[in-house]
């Protein structure tokens, strides 16, 4: 014989059983208690919250021939029938299979039947959106005013559906999600009554999953006991379908510290790894709005092995993000997964995704600069009597920033993406997108786009990186910034130069005032 579901083995048979749902059940139990029942009851929620089994012990309640203190007494021949599912009395209906007025009217017929086996004949209705417009009109006049042995307690997950003369017959509750911790501690319950031993952390992961529905949550927790072994978080994983830790751990890094060649082999070598696109852009879109909560109110809204993960990631990500930022860049992998639907290769449709997520987050977060630390006057050269800005004090003495000068090209710009990754994280996660030549004394620096041209532009962030640029290179290497496309501009500090360049491209008969030469 089939083992019955745990969600079926473990449902409530008395309102103090049922997880959640406090101020309805403690309402309900009240009314039986002292007999204040109502002919019609309106159950609505979402899915797995315990609103069928509410209305089965309601039924059952309500039936009992010896009742304590509004619960049912479990004993009785009325709790028994009702218990194996064969109370006379107690009725259940499945509207989504049984939705016409054909239906209804069967109803209507049987209510002038006095009770067999109870008090009250009872009958409920389950997904009772479902029934058509007319089996609703011929079930009006019943709610409203339905025989006193008759009892209606309806079902339903959609209640906007619910023609309003129907709700206005009808006393309502609302049956909210689970919170994660109720679903973990009684899914450890179950498990232990079961024998099977569990991590912790893998019990929260699947309440996580089951977005507050306890059913649901049971169903995981039934598929996991039908491998022999402990339950791991590994396995919840694969259960509720999301990545494991280790790979999206690989993906975040290089979404936040590379640039798409990074992002790319990450995400082919999650692919071909087996995970399917859709949930990796669900993770990472997932990951990015936790992270934005948990920057800006905290980690009180995340389980426990949410908020030390959590943790660890807000320390390596930039703080200059705004939420607008955040937001622009989860709405980009939402749009990425829309476009699955398109029949779009899913891999390039992810990466697009990622890569604009990313570059959303990396302007920002460059636009977003705090103001550079103030300047130390450096003494004075006879040779130059004006100072030099020289960087907030640093661990390295002067001498290194003069060793640095005889460095290669190469050398001297690793050096330099040094220095910006621990002074100012969001410049150089800008320069990590640009291409890097020196030729002779001069570093050219091209970036892909205008956008990231015009945010290293910005006087904050060119102040920065001009005093870490001389630090490295010193006072005879001058540096150009281009983008990919365009025709070069070169910076040009002499005024001469200035005034040759313009008459070359305005002509001679241009006058010029206000330069020096």
């Amino acid at each position: 014989m089939a083992r019955p579901a745990l969600y079926r083995l473990y449902r409530p048979h008395r309102f103090a059983d049922v997880v959640g749902q406090t101020r309805t059940v403690a309402t309900l139990r009240a009314a039986v208690a002292h007999g204040r029942l109502t002919h019609a009851y309106l159950f609505s929620g979402p899915r797995g919250t315990g609103k069928t089994s509410v209305a089965r012990i309601l039924a059952q309640a309500v039936n009992c021939e010896n009742p304590q203190a509004g619960e049912p007494c479990g004993q009785c021949s009325s709790c028994l029938a009702a218990g194996e599912g064969r109370h006379l009395d107690i009725i259940e209906v499945d509207a989504a299979s049984n939705r016409g007025i054909d239906e209804v009217r069967d109803i209507k017929e049987r209510l002038a039947h006095q009770p067999v086996m109870g008090r009250v004949k009872t009958y409920i209705i389950d997904e009772v959106h479902m029934l058509t417009a007319e089996a609703f009109n011929a079930l009006l006049k019943t709610l409203e005013e339905p025989p006193e042995h008759v009892m209606f307690i309806l079902a339903t997950t959609e209640p906007q559906k619910l023609p309003a003369t129907v709700v206005s017959r009808c006393q309502r509750y609302e049956f909210e999600r689970l919170t994660t911790p109720m679903i973990a501690r009684h899914l450890g319950q179950v498990l232990d009554q079961e024998g099977i031993e569990y991590q912790l952390e893998a019990l929260e992961i699947l309440a996580d999953g089951a977005d507050g529905a306890l059913r649901d949550a049971l169903s995981l927790a039934d598929q996991a006991l039908a491998e022999s072994g402990p339950l791991t978080v590994e396995r919840a994983h694969q259960l509720v379908g999301s990545l494991d830790r280790s790979r999206l751990d690989r993906l975040l890094t290089a979404f936040w510290e590379g640039g798409p060649p990074g992002v790319a082999s990450a995400l082919a070598e999650a692919y071909h790894e087996g995970a399917e696109v859709r949930q990796i852009l669900r993770d990472m879109a997932r990951s990015l709005r936790d992270l934005m909560i948990f920057r800006n109110a905290g980690p009180e809204p995340f389980p426990g092995y949410r908020q030390v993960w959590l943790r660890q990631w807000a320390e390596r990500v930039p703080s200059e993000i705004g939420v607008e930022a955040w937001v622009g860049a989860i709405e980009a992998l939402a749009e990425a997964e829309g476009r699955l639907r398109g029949g779009f290769p899913p891999l390039l449709v992810a990466e697009l995704g990622l890569y604009k997520a990313q570059r959303i987050l990396q302007l920002t977060a460059s636009s977003r600069l705090s103001p550079p630390p103030p300047p130390v006057e450096a003494p004075l050269n006879p040779e130059n009597p004006e100072p030099e800005p020289v960087e907030a004090p640093r661990s390295s003495p002067p001498a290194a920033a003069e060793a640095s000068q005889a460095l290669p090209a190469n050398a001297g710009w690793a050096e330099l993406l040094k220095r910006l990754r621990r002074a100012r994280r969001t410049l150089w996660a800008l320069l990590q997108q640009a291409e890097v030549a020196q030729t002779g004394e001069r570093v050219v620096i091209t970036f892909r786009y205008p956008a990231h041209r015009d945010l290293f532009a910005s006087a904050e962030t060119k102040a920065f990186f001009e005093s870490a640029f001389r630090q490295v290179y010193g006072p005879d290497v001058t540096y150009e910034v281009r983008v990919a496309g365009e025709e070069p501009v070169a910076a040009i500090s002499d005024p001469k130069e200035v005034k040759e360049r313009v008459r070359r491209t305005l002509g001679d008969e241009v006058r010029l005032s206000g330069f020096d030469g």
